[in-house]
């Protein structure tokens, strides 16, 4: 038996999927959910949770974080180890590309290439995962990123709870099952308490995906409304960021959230919608009949739950970020299988074999060139004599101005309205540029990316550090080409 109908046979026999999940999704300091589970062919739901965390999972000991996780859940009488994990979309990158004419096994490599080209992060510094769509004969893909660094603290901090993730996943995922129309692009609103996603999808497909923040007004009687004037807005500027092809097909918009953020936000948006060409309509994310009957309370968020009873039916969510787990006996066949060991020792053997090539190659080549410098040298030494005079009387100075050149084009580069500003610089052999610097948000700082990357004499471009959302820090270096003047 080969290796593939080993993992096959071990993969028929593992365990099943569980039977309950804590699902809950992760906002800032604050996790809300429920424990879902499967009995007697139904879902019931119990134990809500809702509470903020006295420390920032995001900045404080991955540890700490993990035991108060632990302690609230005990004092919810929670003891499922099994979860599901929705993160904030405020964490996520997304682009939009078109996808050129290749098998679909090349794809993965391409949009990991475009992820290195406009993405401020290395690729392998990020969990990707990719949503597919094709529009008037030409196939698109949309790209959504979260920095891995994330979600290996929010895997630390679980299992510090004795937690076992199943699922990292966005709560806008649950939103695509809601959306009718699957031959139609659709433009979806979710109110939340703090902010709005935005989704723009095509069917099922997620073409745009974004969280607008700062769209959610506090009133005086301590309730939230959302200002639709920011709003459309930001539909304008998201529509606006389609493709020409891919703008007529927006033909619906939908409204979902509870009573108190749609019905305001559909009276005011509706003319705007309708002006855009959009059929609008509203519609409530609860949870399907089945489940809310048997629940009491009202669920807490609601997305994680509907996702949770997805995976228990064995739907994968559309969007996921946990990193793959391989199982103990995977890691055992992996480790002891015989055709495994047979090509091993036969790359080791073609291994030695080259170098033991290589060597002796190299050796007859040295050879050659040492004869070859013998006979050149007395030259090499009369013009190394001139070059020692002609550096002596030189002059010391660079007529060329390259620093102030260097100057001059990271200037030309930055916004002139000021989203994006440099508080230190520092230049060092006129070749290596460091800035450091506050940004607006996070596409203020990509496009002044782009900016420098399009500049004739600048290469190497690397993203040192970024910190915080809006406004953010960041620091950045470059490799200046344009030579150092003699």
């Amino acid at each position: 038996m080969d290796l593939n109908s080993t993992i096959q046979v071990i993969n028929r026999f593992k365990s099943k999927r569980p039977l309950s999940l804590l699902a809950f999704n992760m906002e800032g300091q604050q996790i809300r959910g429920a424990v879902v589970h499967r009995q007697n062919g139904s879902v019931v739901l119990d134990h809500p949770i809702h509470f903020d965390l006295t420390v920032d999972p995001l900045n404080q000991d991955v540890e700490l974080v993990g035991q108060e996780i632990r302690n609230r859940l005990n004092e919810a009488g929670i003891r499922e180890k099994h979860c599901l994990v929705t993160l904030p979309l405020q964490w996520a990158l997304t682009l939009q590309t078109e996808l050129p004419d290749m098998p679909a096994e090349h794809e993965p490599d391409f949009l990991k290439l475009q992820a290195e080209k406009r993405f401020p992060y290395p690729a392998e510094d990020l969990a990707m995962t990719y949503s597919r769509y094709e529009v008037a004969g030409k196939r698109y893909a949309t790209l959504i990123a979260i920095p891995r660094n994330l979600i290996t603290r929010v895997e630390s901090g679980l299992k510090a709870a004795q937690l076992k993730p199943v699922s990292f996943t966005l709560g806008a995922a649950a939103l695509a099952d809601l959306t009718p129309e699957p031959a139609t692009g659709t433009l979806v609103l979710m109110a939340h308490d703090h902010s709005v996603d935005l989704l723009v999808l095509l069917g099922k497909q997620i073409m745009i995906l974004r969280s607008l923040e700062g769209v959610i007004a506090s009133h005086e009687n301590a309730s939230r409304m959302v200002n639709p004037d920011v709003v459309a807005r930001e539909i304008r500027i998201t529509l606006g960021q389609l493709p020409g092809p891919l703008r007529g097909i927006v033909k619906h918009a939908r409204i979902f959230g509870g009573d108190e953020h749609t019905k305001p936000m559909l009276e005011e948006l509706s003319p705007i919608l309708n002006a855009l060409g959009l059929i609008s309509d509203t519609a409530v994310v609860g949870l399907p009949p089945s489940v809310a009957g048997n629940y009491a309370g009202k669920s807490p968020a609601v997305e994680a739950l509907r996702l949770a009873i997805n995976h228990l039916g064995k739907i994968d969510p559309a969007l996921e970020f946990l990193p793959p787990q391989l199982s103990p006996w995977l890691k055992l066949v992996n480790r002891f299988s015989s055709r495994k060991l047979v090509s091993v020792g036969a790359s080791a053997l073609a291994v030695l074999g080259l170098f033991g090539s290589l060597f002796v190659w190299q050796y007859v080549r040295l050879g050659m060139l040492q004869s070859k410098w013998r006979s050149i040298e007395p030259d090499n030494q009369v013009v190394e004599s001139t070059q020692q005079k002609i550096r002596k009387f030189r002059p010391w100075f660079d007529t060329n101005f390259q620093g102030l050149t260097i100057m001059k084009q990271l200037t030309e580069a930055f916004p002139q309205e000021g989203s994006v500003s440099v508080k230190s610089m520092e230049i060092k052999g006129l070749s290596v540029v460091t800035c450091s610097g506050v940004a607006r948000d996070n596409t203020s700082l990509i496009k002044t990316l782009d900016q420098l990357r399009a500049q004739k004499h600048i290469t190497d471009l690397k993203v040192v550090m970024v910190r915080g959302k809006s406004p953010l820090q960041y620091s950045f270096q470059f490799r200046w080409e344009g030579g150092v003047a003699q």
